[in-house]
This record gives structure tokens, C-alpha cells and sequence, in this order.
């Protein structure tokens, strides 16, 4: 994400090598706990990182 912010859940996923499910669970947590953020549409938005 921080290489790519544009980065889709689908790709994430494939990239990893784990269902799309599992990169939504992980996603889910991390925007809870303020690690990251969506900016913009689900289309066009970018992901921030806001903490490491």
C-alpha cells in the first residue's frame, strides 16, 4: 500500500498468495486501530498509511 497506494484488494490478495476475504479481514483491522486510511471513492481512492 505504501508503494502503491492505488493498490485493490484483489491485487493485494494475489500478491500474497491468501483469499480476498482474509486481505478484508486485515483491512477491517488496521483502518479500526488507525494504522491506515481510504481516501476517495472505492473506484479512484488511494490508501494512507497513517502509523507504522
Amino acid at each position: 500500500m505504501e508503494s502503491n497506494p492505488k493498490i485493490t484488494r484483489t491485487e493485494l490478495a494475489s500478491d500474497l498468495g491468501v483469499d480476498e476475504s482474509t486481505i478484508s479481514n486485515h483491512i477491517s483491522s488496521l483502518i479500526a486501530d488507525g494504522y491506515i486510511a481510504r481516501e476517495g471513492s472505492k473506484k479512484t481512492g488511494v490508501w494512507v498509511i497513517l502509523r507504522k
